[in-house]
C-alpha cells in the first residue's frame, strides 16, 4: 500500500509537470519529442522520457516516434471538450502538493482561517469545471426525484461561486423564474458575473452579499447551498436562521455537503487539511447538520449520497417548517 502510495504521488508530479509545460495543448496533432521540444523549448531528450512516462500511463498514445493524446486526455485536456478540466486538475494537483510546512502548521496556534477559501485564478477556474465532472448531473437527477419542481420559482443559490448550479437549475426546473447567486462580493466580481454573461440566460442574476451578515433576500421556494458551509457550528445556526427567514413557509433547502465522517479516508484527510488553518472545528458530521436544522426550524426530509467524483459529498434536503 505504502509503495502504491508513493507511486501515484510520483506520477501525479510528472502530470503536474506535463500540465504546467501545457504539453496537451502542443499536441493539436501527432508529433515527435523532437518537434514538441522545439515548440515547447525544454530538452529533447527529457521531454522524450516525459512522454513516454504519460504514454504508459494511458494519457498519450505512440504510433512509431509519434506522440498523440489518448482518449483520456482528449476528454479532460483539449479545450474543444465539452469535458475540459485542465484547471480542476492542475488545481487538485497544487492541493495534493501544497507548498506549505505541514510540520510547522501542526506545531503553530496561528489561524489561517481567512486563507482557507482564497483562490488564484486556477481555484475558480477548477470549481467552474469540477462540477462537468459528473457531480452536477448526478446532483440534478437526485433532485428531480425528490423535490416538487412545480412548487418551485424563486431560487437563491448561497455561496453560489461561478453559478454552476444556478444553471443546472435552471435547465432542470423549468418553471423557476428567478435565481438568484449570492456569494462575496470579490467573487462575484472575478467569477460569478463573467461565467454568467458566457453561460447563463436571463432568468439568473448575481447578488453580492457576505451571507454570514448582509441581506439574503425573501421570497424563495428554494435556498440551494453547495460546499459553503465549511465553518463554526455558530456560523452555520446563524445562517441557517438567515435562510430560514427568506424561505416561504414549506420551502426547500439543499445542503450539497462533505460531512464529517471518520470511518472514510477522504473526509478525515479534509478535516485533516482544515485543522491545519484554522484552530476551530470547521468540518460536521450529517448528525450534527441534522440537530442545526431542528434548531433553526427545518423539518429534515432526505439525505443521500450524489457519487460526485471530485467532492464525494452528500445533499441533504429539508423542510422550512411551517
Amino acid at each position: 500500500m505504502i509503495d502504491d502510495m508513493i507511486t501515484c504521488a510520483r506520477h501525479a508530479h510528472m502530470l503536474s509537470v506535463a500540465l504546467e509545460i501545457k504539453l496537451f495543448e502542443y499536441l493539436t496533432m501527432p508529433k515527435t519529442a523532437a518537434q514538441l521540444s522545439e515548440e515547447i523549448g525544454i530538452n529533447t531528450w527529457k521531454l522524450e522520457k516525459l512522454c513516454d512516462l504519460l504514454s504508459a500511463l494511458k494519457f498519450l498514445d505512440k504510433d512509431d516516434d509519434k506522440f498523440s493524446l489518448s482518449d483520456t486526455s482528449k476528454t479532460f485536456f483539449s479545450n474543444d471538450s465539452k469535458f475540459q478540466a485542465i484547471n480542476l486538475i492542475k488545481h487538485s494537483l497544487m492541493e495534493a502538493s501544497p507548498g506549505i510546512d505541514m510540520v510547522k502548521m501542526l506545531k503553530e496556534e496561528l489561524d489561517h482561517s481567512h486563507e482557507m477559501w482564497t483562490y488564484e485564478e486556477t481555484g475558480w477556474k477548477a470549481l467552474f469545471e469540477a462540477p462537468f465532472m459528473g457531480g452536477v448531473q448526478r446532483t440534478m437527477r437526485m433532485l428531480s426525484t425528490h423535490l416538487d419542481g412545480s412548487r418551485i420559482r424563486s431560487v437563491l443559490d448561497l455561496g453560489g461561486g461561478p453559478g454552476t448550479y444556478s444553471m443546472a437549475l435552471a435547465e432542470t426546473f423549468q418553471g423557476i423564474s428567478s435565481i438568484v447567486v449570492a456569494d462575496l462580493p470579490s467573487i462575484v466580481e472575478s467569477s460569478t458575473e463573467a461565467r454568467l454573461k458566457e453561460y447563463g440566460d436571463s432568468r439568473i442574476k448575481s447578488m453580492p452579499c457576505d451571507f454570514r451578515k448582509d441581506d439574503i433576500g425573501t421570497g424563495y421556494d428554494l435556498v440551494f447551498v453547495s460546499n459553503s458551509f465549511y465553518m463554526v457550528k455558530t456560523s452555520i445556526e446563524n445562517i441557517l436562521l438567515r435562510i430560514n427567514k427568506s424561505l416561504n413557509d414549506g420551502g426547500y433547502l439543499v445542503i450539497k455537503h462533505v460531512f464529517l465522517d471518520k470511518s472514510s479516508a477522504f473526509s478525515t484527510s479534509l478535516d485533516f487539511s482544515m485543522s491545519l488553518a484554522s484552530n476551530e472545528q470547521n468540518l460536521h458530521s450529517a448528525q450534527e447538520f441534522e440537530d442545526m436544522l431542528e434548531k433553526t426550524g427545518f423539518e429534515w426530509q432526505s439525505i443521500a449520497k450524489t457519487d460526485d467524483p471530485v467532492y464525494r459529498d452528500e445533499v441533504i434536503i429539508a423542510l422550512k417548517k411551517s
